[in-house]
């Protein structure tokens, strides 16, 4: 159950910072970007039940940004480019690679963190290199990439639904 108290931990930490009035910031290439893009959805629109949306936002989700970075740069600086941008100390980031090596990925949250910003990372394959330099890293103990995928995607609705009562609980009666 290590995964689900650090989610719990982690949870807490991210709804801090939202209600002081920072950003969730998330990123990830390919399978892990459309897993950003999820997360982000789910907090700007809702989740589980209406409430307000809340502040959130993927890394290198412009194309002409991640062009333009890409071109003038490298690929590799593109999440590193937006996240340097935007991130700031009060700010969290979702840091998602099924690898746990995806260089771009593991420099913004290098970044992130080294800012003060919190970082949750999720990963498998023993973490990789995201392990290091996470606040907490979410490691699925697998090698398999479509089973690091369908943990992550519920971690990530986890989450999401944690997230929704710890920053707009429902209104019952």
């Amino acid at each position: 159950m290590v995964l689900a108290a650090d989610l719990s931990v982690a949870t807490a930490e991210i709804g801090r910072r939202l209600k002081a009035g920072g950003t969730l910031f998330a990123c990830g290439n390919g399978g892990s970007m459309a897993d950003a893009l999820h997360l982000v959805g789910e907090m700007v629109g809702r989740f589980a039940y209406d409430r307000p949306a809340m502040r959130a936002v993927t890394l290198a989700c412009n194309p002409s940004s991640v062009t333009a970075i890409a071109n003038d740069f490298s690929y590799r600086d593109a999440l590193l480019r937006e996240a340097d941008a935007l991130v700031g100390s009060g700010d969290a980031l979702v840091a998602i690679s099924t690898s746990g090596n995806a260089a771009n990925v593991c420099d913004a949250a290098a970044l992130a963190r080294g800012r003060g910003a919190f970082v949750l990372g999720l990963s498998g394959r023993g973490g990789g290199r995201l392990a290091s330099v996470c606040d907490i890293p979410l490691v699925v103990p697998s090698d398999a990439t479509p089973r690091i995928q369908e943990v992550h995607i519920t971690l990530i609705h986890a989450l999401c639904e944690l997230l929704e009562e710890e920053m707009h609980p429902r209104e019952t009666g």
